[in-house]
């Protein structure tokens, strides 16, 4: 059958809006998906598209073309099997019809012998009845010739008697009685019968129209009267027999109508009569009847006798010839029985391979149908699915998938919707109609592979993971060839080479013949040479009629032996031929010589332009190295290239380790555009394979080594049965199959069919033992999936940290330590299998953790211990997808989540966004009705929620479910509920589930030597100038590693680069090469500050990152014999280059060089007992030889500094720049001071407090706080050792006890430290609660945008999100503007009151008051600020509204800021308390203007003096003219003043003014607490209210300051200022509270103060329960906060 009529593939052309449509979707999604992965690069571009169509069009070709040559194989080898069956059938059917027409002609001639007999018989009698009826017929012929000639002559006679009357007529008779117009009555009569004999109506007209028929007269003389009726002669009688009817009656009347009577009466008289000779005509047809059926009889009486007579002669001659051809038949028989070919089950044979060949030949005809769909996808795979990782690129081909199959998919990622259709689980019916036809089930694998190949993956040690094998058939399509785009591939563990070796053949060569067809050929060539003519067998056959049975039995045994021989001797030639058969027959093409070259390879252009010219493949790694070839740029010219300098069969594969984040610095935008990206970065299917590899080496070696067997075993047996399978279908392919002995094809089947069942059944075997082998395995490989959960939670830190790299070594090399902590332990060798494992996940969690907290440094802590909680949650099944996108970044990130409402009121402490979380949470069914039991439950749940940050015990909620939260749905709610406590909440989590903090066994920050490598260097990132992590330098570090490597022996060579007048780029090169040659340690420090990289010093570190040839100290000092390039860098394996930069300024090093550079994090912890930890290791190695109750209170008072350094601005006015420097320096000089001085305690406080750390410090707050805790460290008092939560409580707790020896008193102190709470108790660290709150805060934000930015999720953006942000931004400017606007109204209404100009000046330096002078002066520049800022806004609502943008540079930096939220820079001086939103700033300046209103007392006669310091702009001065207005009034006392000049006011002289500054600080303001309900302003005096206290508490009962547990502001009461004396009354009784001279500053939004000395407003005594050092060392402050 032709492929034609039974292989029908799908139109292209009618596909073609089908195919567009999808082919449009797959595009439209995968570049949604790039604008999640990496929206800054080029990944797609229209050659994406053009890439997309062409590759289609090639494998579709390609498919089909493959579709029908296996159909076409099958379909032959199949019609030669019917073939086959059906030759042999007949042959059988044959026999079987030979046997049975042998039984046929035995019977039939017996039969013949009867029926002969038996007609002799018959013709006798039969002619004895033939002459009888011979005789009949003679007496009949004669009766019926005397009866015809009687009916003659009757006959005659009537007709003469009615031609008489005919005769008389004539037709003028006719005439004549027409002529009538009356006739009588009597001619009437005679027409009437007339009319009744013709069948007329009767009367005259219908009878005078009968007779003027034409003819009239032939119509009587023919008229039929034979065929008369009775009723017809009865009615003509009747009127003939009528009166007047008669004949001389007629002639009397009228002659013609008398004739015409007579007429009538013959008609009767002839019917009459023709009834009377009824009965003779009746006899004479009886008899003429009955004559014709005798001789009827007769002849066939003749008949019958002549055919008994001639079959009595067939019968003769019939019998004569069944004789002879039941002889003949007994022959034949005989002989097609000779060679039993009848009676082989053959059809059995053959049943098995064709029932699987016709289910292939089905399975082939849906691929057909489903080609252009297959294409499709798999063309979208090799374009789109290159830069994703795994798991995404399977999101995105199941989206695919679904929208080719007719469903409506989102074309964008959304990970929300996507957890809540996986938790949803419901079952969809696929459309009806789909868009295109996929393969189901569906495998790219399958598609883009085929099975053996993946058996020769197995056979060379290739990954099995699929995800792995996906990506490596990615890099492998033919389709790269003819692409518009070469393959890039991200490939930081050398992955490409596995997958390119032997490489890929081009799509040419994929069409030629294959190996099967070759072996087909062959097949073909050795069964006609093997076959001899069946006429053998025959002649055999011939020769065997004639032979006895033992003859026979003899020559089939010689038989037997001569086709066994036959069968070696075939055996033989085959194998003659295929040795000698050339290589093109034999198999396919050979394969090209995949090239690999460098790109770092100085003559990288003359072996590229060679391998172009011989279409070889090259393989370029680190391609990045190599941008400066021209040749290579020619090569990325695809479109440029053809032939000869580029042949077809050439194909580019560049290579690089720069992860895909930095592609576009290393690479360039440009250069992407020509490239598809494949990334074959850290594939966790196969890290999980090495993870299972090492944990059965170390731990159950056997069982890895009899799996190496199995599954060598069950490839081979594999490939035997393909190979069995393809040998069964090559004996069926013979050009010639008649010329194929049936016996010996017979025979070759069955062996082949029992090969193959016998194959198949150890196949299943091997399959058994292999499924035993995986429950043995199970344990194991599950605690691989507890190693691999961590390891894929850990490694997305990279999107927090781009240089973050952990390389599978890593990860392995953690496992192993993990297996050798094992083995060490003694203590678990007892101990039965899963308790093992159970310790083994413990270790390699610790290993994991570990390791990534070692290479990000302690910082990180809290935020890899989360990673890794939340791990061990998800491999325990307690952390389903939605909880953790409802953990971060909350359900309603993604705009498919709906909202419904609670039902329910909010409750007043919850706020807006906590309670629209909290209606998202309802929709799981763990928070069912977490609303309604917060709004029934608000002070059950405001109770919970007061506790300290935790996610123990059990919650108040949500719902009356049995279940309780679980440790990650509580998290969930606090983060909801108590965000700002998020720290605490994780950090207790992590407790929860990994017990041991992770940093209890890591050290001070160190350089992880171990991994370093001559031809790496080690990058180290320091934290930006001024931050407080910059506690120590790393120079220290590698002067300590290089004083320990090669016993001291190594050179360490220090370059601060960035300046030609440091050190020139000449001398720089010349120590870096000498440094590679003699393997020294060069440490580059400042990189940052390299202006530019030049490229003689660029051109060695490039050559040292690929290609250098490492070599050790006799290699070096020998020459090279044959080097492989004169050109080649060669580097001592005890080189180590350091490159110490910002980690800001990352960007000012060449990205080439930060990709192929090990990074090291060089933040430091700012935890108390990490710091003592670290102090107390550097002050062992050797800096000091004190003992540890003398150095502890030096580093306490170290750390207790840098600690508090983590609370920044909130804590001090400027950062200490103190480092382990300072602490090397303290503890020297302490030794020293103990050697010679006799009071070394109060020399080494006073040089600590005013050299070593007060020195750097300005502010006199900070100074007086490090005062304090200086005192509290090295001098404390003796009772303060009791009081708990006190520096020097803590110091009591570290001290080891006096009786412990050194060793175990540094022990002692190691092990208290570590004991130490994270975070310490804050009065410890002389910090108050709310300082810690702040801190905790701080940290959970931090925290929280951590996660985000490590696990980002993918959702698509809100639709018209800019749209709203403009017109959100155009409602506030409305706003602001309309506030603004009657702010400005309010304001000129208050000035237009007053008078105007110099005649206010005037009149308030008459009446002498300061005081309502700067009131009016805040009036004035709070009018003229509005009205800038009311045009700034009028500016920016006129852009909004389409007017071109302003080009006044102010409008540009107000617009710029208010888009982004910030405030505008020249708003900024009008900001005291600092920057802050705009909006939020805008609100105070209308509420500073109603306050300043109100203070004038415009409406009211006097104004009362109730001040709010936070409505004034310049606060000092208000205090300021309260002092000049005291001033004036004591002058007034001695002398008018003519004029004043105080601030504010704008006199033109003052000369009459107490000019002095003694006159003017000779009135001191009194400033005190009112603690009275009612206050009263005083004389000459004014209150300020609405101040706070801060890090401390206000007691109302002892109107003093006390500690506070509550991290909230504490209300201060009215405070009286007032420039009179203070009264003895007023006065502090002796003895009592101490006071504390209290900063007062102005607080900006969300709690920011500046803490700086010239931000101080006044200072505010207040009495104290504390002590003022206390005070001091907490920053109890007062602020005014900002207007509500």
């Amino acid at each position: 059958m032709p492929i034609s009529d039974s292989l029908k593939c799908p139109d292209l052309q009618a596909s073609i809006p089908r195919v567009a449509k999808a082919m449009a979707l797959i595009h439209l999604s995968a570049v949604s998906y790039y604008g999640h992965l990496c929206p800054e690069l080029p990944l797609v571009t229209p050659k994406t598209f053009l890439d997309f169509l062409d590759t289609f069009t090639l494998l579709q070709q390609q498919m089909t073309l493959q579709i029908k040559n296996k159909f076409q194989r099958i379909q032959n080898a199949l019609g030669h099997l019917r073939m086959m069956i059906e030759k042999h059938n007949t042959y059988t059917n044959f026999v079987f019809n030979l046997e049975q027409l042998l039984k046929t002609s035995r019977k039939n001639v017996t039969t013949l012998q009867q029926q002969l007999q038996k007609g002799r018989l018959l013709i006798k009698q039969q002619l004895a009845e033939c002459q009888h009826q011979e005789n009949l017929i003679e007496t009949l012929t004669k009766q019926r010739d005397a009866l015809r000639a009687q009916h003659k002559a009757f006959l005659e006679q009537m007709g003469k008697a009615f031609l008489g009357p005919l005769s008389q007529l004539q037709v003028a008779d006719f005439e004549e009685i027409r002529s009538y117009r009356a006739p009588p009555e009597s001619v009437v009569q005679v027409t009437d019968a007339l009319c009744d004999l013709f069948h007329c109506e009767t009367g005259w007209a219908s009878a005078k129209q009968l007779l003027c028929t034409e003819d009239f007269y032939q119509e009587l003389v023919f008229f039929p009267k034979e065929k008369m009726t009775d009723s017809e002669m009865i009615k003509l009688t009747q009127a003939l027999n009528a009166p007047g009817m008669s004949d001389a009656a007629l002639r009397a009347v009228s002659i013609p109508a008398a004739n015409l009577a007579a007429w009538l009466w013959a008609v009767l008289r002839y019917g009459l009569a023709q009834r009377r000779g009824l009965p003779t005509g009746l006899l004479l047809r009886q008899i003429e009847a009955m004559l014709a059926r005798e001789q009827a009889h007769l002849g066939r009486c003749q008949f019958q006798a002549q055919e008994t007579l001639e079959h009595n002669l067939d019968l003769a001659k019939t019998l004569e010839e069944a004789r002879a051809s039941s002889n003949q038949m007994i022959e034949n028989l005989s002989q097609a029985q000779c060679g039993q070919y009848h009676k082989w089950p053959i059809k059995a044979a053959l049943l098995t391979p064709m029932h699987s060949w016709t289910t292939e030949l089905q399975k082939l005809k849906g691929h057909c149908l489903t080609v252009f769909g297959d294409a499709l996808l798999c063309s979208a795979a090799i374009i789109y699915l290159g830069p994703f990782p795994p798991v995404r690129r399977q999101e995105l081909l199941d989206k695919w998938l679904a929208l080719c199959r007719g469903f409506q998919e989102p074309l964008g990622p959304d990970d929300v919707a996507q957890a809540w259709k996986q938790m949803q689980k419901s079952v969809v019916m696929p459309p009806k109609n789909p868009l295109l036809s996929i393969r189901s089930p569906f495998s790219l694998l399958s598609l883009l592979s085929s099975e053996s190949e993946q058996l020769q993956w197995d056979r060379d040690l290739k990954p099995q993971a699929k995800s792995a094998r996906l990506a490596g058939l990615l890099l492998r399509s033919n389709t790269h060839y003819s692409s518009c785009r070469w393959p890039l591939v991200l490939d930081p563990d050398n992955q490409a080479l596995i997958w390119l070796n032997p490489p890929p053949q081009q799509e040419t060569r994929s069409l030629a013949p294959g190996p099967t067809e070759h072996r087909e050929k062959g097949f073909v060539r050795n069964q006609e040479e093997a076959t001899e003519e069946e006429d053998d067998s025959s002649d055999g056959c011939e020769k065997a009629k004639n032979k006895t049975e033992e003859q026979k039995t003899k020559d089939r045994e010689n038989e037997e032996e001569r086709e066994q021989e036959e069968e070696q001797e075939d055996e033989e030639d085959e194998t003659e031929r295929q040795e000698s058969r050339p290589a093109s027959e034999t198999g396919s093409l050979p394969l090209p010589n995949l090239r690999v070259l460098s790109g770092a390879d100085p003559e990288l252009g003359p072996q590229l332009q060679e391998a172009a010219a011989n279409g070889l493949p090259v393989l370029l790694t680190n391609m990045e190295l190599g941008l400066r070839c021209q040749e290579l740029q020619w090569l990325l010219q695809r479109e440029d290239l053809s032939p000869p300098q580029v042949q077809p069969g050439f194909c580019l594969y560049l290579s690089t380790s720069v992860p895909l984040s930095a592609l576009e610095k290393v690479l360039g935008y440009e250069l992407l555009k020509r490239m598809n990206v494949l990334d074959l970065s850290l594939n966790m299917d196969i890290l999980e394979d090495q993870m299972l590899h090492e944990i059965l080496c170390a731990e159950c070696p056997e069982l890895k080594n009899r799996w190496e067997d199995l599954k060598t075993r069950a490839l081979d047996s594999c490939e035997a049965v393909k190979a069995a399978e393809e040998r069964l279908l090559l004996m069926l392919l013979p050009q010639n199959p008649k010329h194929q002995k049936p016996a010996k094809f017979l025979r070759d089947m069955v062996r082949a069919q029992a090969e193959l069942c016998q194959l198949r059944a150890h196949c299943e075997d091997l399959e058994d033992l292999r499924l035993q082998e995986v429950a043995l395995w199970a344990p194991y490989r599950r605690v691989v999936w507890h190693g691999m959960a961590i390891i894929k939670t850990l490694s997305p830190l990279q999107n927090l940290l781009p240089l973050f790299h952990m390389s599978p070594d890593n990860w392995l090399a953690a496992t192993k330590r993990a297996l050798n902590s094992m083995k060490q332990c003694e203590t678990h060798q007892g101990e039965d299998l899963p308790s093992h494992l159970l310790h083994l996940r413990a270790q390699l969690t610790r290993q994991l953790l570990g390791s990534t907290v070692a290479a990000l440094s302690l910082t990180q802590v809290p935020l890899v211990g989360a990673l890794g909680a939340l791990a061990l949650l998800r491999m325990a099944s307690k952390a389903p997808e939605l909880e953790r996108l409802a953990f971060w970044p909350g359900l309603a990130a993604s705009p498919s989540t709906s909202y419904s409402n609670p039902g329910v009121a909010r409750p007043a402490w919850l706020g807006v966004r906590a309670w629209h979380e909290c209606s998202m949470l309802e929709r799981l069914p763990p928070f069912a009705g977490l609303c309604a039991s917060l709004a029934g439950h608000s002070s059950v749940w405001q109770a919970y929620l007061s506790l300290s940050s935790t996610v123990l015990g059990p919650a108040p909620g949500p719902g009356p479910g049995p279940d309780p939260l679980s440790l990650l749905q509580k998290l969930i709610l606090w983060r909801v509920l108590r965000p700002e406590c998020l720290a605490g909440a994780l950090a207790d989590f992590t407790t929860c589930l990994l017990g041991r903090p992770l940093d209890e066994n890591l050290g001070a920050s160190t350089i992880p030597f171990e991994h370093s490598q001559a031809t790496r260097p080690m990058l180290i990132l320091l934290p930006p100038p001024g931050h407080p992590t910059a506690t120590m330098h790393p120079l220290t570090i590698i002067q300590k590693l290089a004083a320990r490597h090669e016993q001291g022996q190594t050179h360490l060579e220090v370059i601060a680069v960035g300046s030609e007048a440091w050190d020139p780029v000449s001398v720089v090169v010349s120590t870096l090469c000498q440094a590679m040659h003699r393997g020294h340690w060069l440490v580059l420090e400042n990189c940052h500050l390299m202006p530019h990289w030049p490229k003689e010093l660029l051109q060695p570190l490039l050559g040292l990152l690929d290609g250098a040839r490492v070599v050790s100290d006799l290699e070096s000092e020998l020459p090279l014999v044959q080097p492989t390039s004169k050109n080649v860098t060669t580097v001592h394996r005890d080189f180590r280059l350091w490159l110490i930069l910002s980690a800001e300024a990352i960007a000012s090093l060449p990205a080439v060089l930060t990709q192929h550079s090990m990074p090291v994090f060089w933040d430091q912890s700012l935890e108390l007992g990490h710091i003592l930890t670290d102090s107390l290791e550097l002050a062992q190695q050797g800096l000091s030889v004190q003992s540890p109750a003398r150095m502890l209170p030096l580093l306490l008072l170290h750390g207790l500094l840098l600690h508090r350094q983590l609370y920044g601005m909130k804590l001090q006015a400027h950062r200490g720049r103190w480092s382990q420097v300072t602490l090397i320096q303290v503890l020297q000089i302490q030794d020293q001071l103990w050697t010679s001085l006799s009071n070394p305690s109060a020399a080494m406080q006073e040089l600590a407090a005013s050299v070593f750390y007060g020195g750097p410090v300005g502010d006199k707050k900070d100074r007086e706080a490090l005062i304090s805790l200086t005192q509290a460290c090295l001098s404390p008092s003796n009772g303060s050792w009791a009081q708990p939560h006190t520096p020097q409580y803590l110091l009591s707790t570290l001290l080891p006890s006096p009786e412990l020896g050194e060793p175990d008193a540094l022990a002692e102190c190691r092990a208290q430290m570590h004991l130490l709470p994270t975070p310490p108790e804050p009065q410890s660290c002389g910090l108050s609660v709310g300082s810690q709150a702040w801190l905790l805060r701080r940290q959970s934000r931090m925290l929280f945008s951590a996660l985000q930015r490590t696990l980002p999720t993918w959702v698509p953006a809100s639709r018209g999100s800019s749209r709203r942000v403009e017109k959100r931004l155009r409602q506030r400017l409305v706003q602001a503007k309309r506030r603004l606007e009657s702010l400005q109204a309010l304001l000129m209404e208050t000035t237009g009151q007053e008078e105007s100009g110099a005649e206010w000046v005037v009149l308030r330096l008459s009446s002498q008051r300061p005081l309502q002078a700067f009131l009016q002066t805040e009036v004035l520049e709070l009018s003229q600020l509005a009205g800038a800022v009311l045009r700034d806004l009028d500016c920016l609502l006129q852009q909004l509204q389409g007017l071109p943008p302003c080009a006044s540079p102010r409008c540009v930096e107000v617009a710029q800021a208010l888009w982004t939220g910030r405030l505008p820079p020249p708003w900024r001086p009008h900001a005291p308390a600092g920057p802050q939103p705009p909006w939020h700033w805008l609100r105070q300046l209308s509420r500073r203007g109603q306050l300043l209103v109100r203070y004038l007392g415009v409406n009211t006669n006097v104004p009362e003096r109730i001040f709010h310091l936070s409505a004034f702009c310049h606060p000092r001065r208000l205090l300021l003219s309260l002092r000049w207005e005291a001033t004036f009034a004591m002058a007034a006392l001695n002398q008018p003043v003519p004029s004043s000049n105080f601030p504010g006011f704008r006199g033109s002289s003052s000369s009459g003014l107490p000019h002095k500054h003694q006159e003017l600080n000779s009135n001191p303001l009194n400033l005190q607490v009112v603690n009275d309900p009612n206050p009263t302003v005083p004389e000459m005096g004014l209150l300020l209210i609405g101040l706070q206290l801060r890090n401390a508490e206000w007691d109302p009962l002892a109107g003093a300051l006390q500690d506070s547990t509550c991290s909230q502001p504490s209300p201060l009461p009215p405070v009286s200022v007032s420039a009179q004396a203070r009264r003895p009354s007023d006065l502090p009784p002796p003895g009592s509270l101490a006071v504390y001279s209290c900063p007062v500053y102005m607080e900006g939004p969300l709690g920011i103060t500046r803490l700086h000395s010239r931000h101080t407003v006044m200072h505010l005594p207040l009495p104290t329960k504390l002590s003022p050092a206390t005070c001091d060392q907490r920053r109890v402050y007062v602020c005014s906060p900002p207007l509500l």
